[in-house]
């Protein structure tokens, strides 16, 4: 596990740092291989190509992460029929469940799927290091994006039997 860590500078002179524990390539391509045995429709997983749309050329390879983790985002509201539209809570004030309690409920209704959790994890703390402007390595990108496409290859199929 690596940690990035950065200080932000606000206004009125106060200073706040930003952690961001980041896994290892290493860390990432075991996750990877550990969806790759356990899912359940493995032939359809292994490999799975990201879609182009993630990657834009001349852009950021770390913001091709950060779609990842976005298009995870959206399959899960899809699987949990939970709204991408803005609705306003009683207070006036939208009201969305973390990516985080996301997955927590896809995991309470399909706990089939609980060998996804790491790495889930992995690409949350990656893209979050993305959205903070932490150098992220070209090998964890690399690997970062091959998990990714498993992990929405997965979510994917669950989401066409919903």
């Amino acid at each position: 596990m690596s940690v990035l860590s950065t200080n932000v500078n606000t206004i009125g002179g106060m200073t706040n740092q930003v952690i961001v524990n980041v896994p290892a390539a290493s860390d990432i391509r075991a996750a990877r291989q550990a969806v790759e045995q356990e899912a359940p429709d493995a032939a359809d997983v292994v490999g799975a190509p990201l879609d182009d749309a993630f990657i834009t050329p001349g852009e950021d390879p770390e913001f091709a992460v950060v779609r990842t983790r976005i298009e995870i985002e959206r399959l899960l509201r899809k699987i949990l029929s939970k709204g991408t539209q803005k609705e306003l809570a009683a207070d006036n004030q939208i009201k969305y469940m973390s990516l985080n309690k996301l997955f927590d409920q896809f995991i309470g209704q399909n706990p089939t799927y609980f060998y996804l959790r790491t790495p889930f994890r992995y690409l949350s703390q990656l893209a979050n290091a993305a959205v903070h402007a932490q150098k992220i390595s070209d090998e964890q990108v690399t690997e970062a994006l091959a998990l990714g496409a498993e992990v929405i290859a997965v979510l994917r199929k669950v989401g066409d039997r919903v």
